[in-house]
């Protein structure tokens, strides 16, 4: 129960209240409108620009990005060309599967070049691939070693793809002489070998 010197005291007007409930009354008067100003106004805001702060920052690394792209662009079209190009050199090496003769007197102009002797030439049966043919032509030519080494140099470097796979050096009576027996694989295109 309250002293009744107390009660007395709340019922008087505030201004004739003792000084220390004057102080605490002016306190939660003050205190009670920042209160509610920083729930309602600055908690919001704070969340906002940390939200604000967060999405510049995404944005930052976003566009550094999208610099690092624009800037690597003219490279990149460049590398595009470039592989464009190769691509396109590299399908002008497959062959027509009906340029076998094509493919004969190229590998018997480079024996003769070389003075080597093409004592057999004959196709061997196709091998298809997904995306090429396989065409293989079994040789046997007969010469020195050094001259045989650059025939088979010479077929590295013409303008279709020829593989020399196996080759077979045999050593025959002359010493001088030897006898390779090798396949010739040249690739032909798919398309063009299945067309009528």
């Amino acid at each position: 129960m309250k002293p009744a010197g107390c009660e007395q005291v709340w019922r008087q007007h505030p201004a004739s209240w003792p000084r220390p409930a004057r102080a605490g009354l002016g306190l939660i008067v003050f205190c009670l409108p920042l209160l509610s100003a920083w729930h309602l106004y600055l908690v919001p805001g704070k969340r906002a620009l940390t939200h604000s702060e967060q999405e510049e920052a995404q944005l930052k690394t976003t566009y550094m990005q999208k610099l690092q792209q624009t800037v690597t662009l003219p490279a990149l079209q460049n590398r595009q060309q470039w592989l464009q190009q190769r691509l396109t050199q590299h399908e002008q090496q497959f062959s027509n599967s009906d340029d076998l003769a094509i493919v004969l007197a190229e590998i018997a102009a480079a024996a003769v070049h070389h003075q080597l002797r093409l004592e057999q030439a004959s196709p061997a049966p196709v091998i298809q691939s997904e995306h090429y043919l396989a065409l293989p032509l079994q040789l046997r030519l007969s010469g020195h070693y050094h001259d045989i080494g650059r025939f088979a140099a010479t077929l590295a470097t013409v303008p279709r793809i020829l593989i020399l796979n196996p080759l077979q050096l045999n050593g025959s009576d002359n010493d001088d002489v030897l006898s390779l027996d090798t396949t010739v694989l040249y690739y032909g295109r798919l398309a063009t070998a299945n067309s009528p």
